[in-house]
């Protein structure tokens, strides 16, 4: 047990990836082999083992107390109205965004007859939080796996390992139709390999960028990256789930632009002006 856990320390990322696909890929093989329904619980399981991973490991790697320090860090919630407001709806616009520069690489429009009453914004966002979203992966990668790379590495190369192993994870998505848009859509539109090095790069990679402003800005509060990671539940009812190739490309160039501006802006060393990263050792 102590070379497991020493392994763990040593290689977090690796330890991350490896176990989060064992689980994911191995809850997903029934799927894969026609043996239960796409529609299952089954899926939902396999979308949870990015947390499962960091709860297994933090507690490999830290035992008892570094895992009740990490449930700690999401009663963090004092953290200004400015990081709320960004966590909560900034991806409504980018999204919004990106549909319109849709329209400039495949015809797309945007198109919001298909949104729904106001009233299903809430339930549907507290769906995300509580079942998927966050829940699903953020005590994976922000609460195991960000503050030990960024231990090692300033905030910006943290973020790209950390998009790295985020995105391959997303691997099987690529391949088999799991009713996960677009991801099936693309590698079929532009090959697998080719769509998941462009979506670890302009998408993950971006993305994850912002995920670490956010979460050294905040005092390392998970409670901010699992409502920031909610918040995609917002996309869910802006988009044409007809046309969705187009609103992601748009998406990839417009939220490319902010992560370097934000680099620009608070520096690679913590992506912040006011913070240092955060960061944990493992004894």
């Amino acid at each position: 047990m102590e070379e497991i856990s020493n392994f763990v320390k040593k290689n977090p990322a690796i330890s991350m990836y490896v176990l989060a696909s064992i689980l994911g890929v191995g809850m997903l093989s029934p799927i894969i082999a026609g043996v239960v329904p796409k529609d299952s619980i089954v899926l939902l399981i396999a979308a949870y083992s990015a947390s499962l991973t960091g709860v297994i490991l933090t507690m490999i790697a830290s035992g008892k107390a570094g895992l009740r320090k990490m449930f700690d860090r999401l009663r963090i919630w004092r953290v200004g109205i400015g990081w709320w407001a960004f966590a909560l709806f900034a991806l409504v616009p980018m999204y919004l965004g990106g549909m319109v520069l849709g329209n400039l690489f495949i015809g797309s429009s945007l198109d919001l007859s298909h949104v729904p009453p106001l009233y299903m914004f809430i339930p549907l966002f507290i769906m995300k939080f509580l079942v998927d979203a966050g829940f699903g992966e953020e005590l994976g990668w922000r609460g195991f796996l960000l503050p030990r790379i960024q231990a090692r590495h300033n905030a910006l190369v943290s973020s790209i390992i950390v998009g790295i192993v985020w995105g391959l994870w997303h691997l099987p998505f690529f391949i088999i139709d799991l009713d996960f848009p677009p991801y099936y859509e693309l590698g079929q539109a532009y090959g697998v390999i080719p769509s998941l090095i462009g979506y670890i790069i302009f998408f993950m990679i971006p993305w994850t960028i912002l995920y670490t402003w956010v979460y050294n800005n905040t005092k390392g509060s998970l409670l901010l990256a699992f409502v920031f990671h909610s918040s995609q539940a917002w996309f869910g009812l802006f988009l044409d789930t007809d046309n969705l190739i187009g609103p992601y490309l748009g998406y990839t160039v417009i939220i490319t632009i902010i992560a370097i501006v934000v680099v620009w802006v608070y520096g690679a060393k913590n992506l912040s002006r006011n913070n240092e990263r955060i960061i944990i050792q493992d004894a």
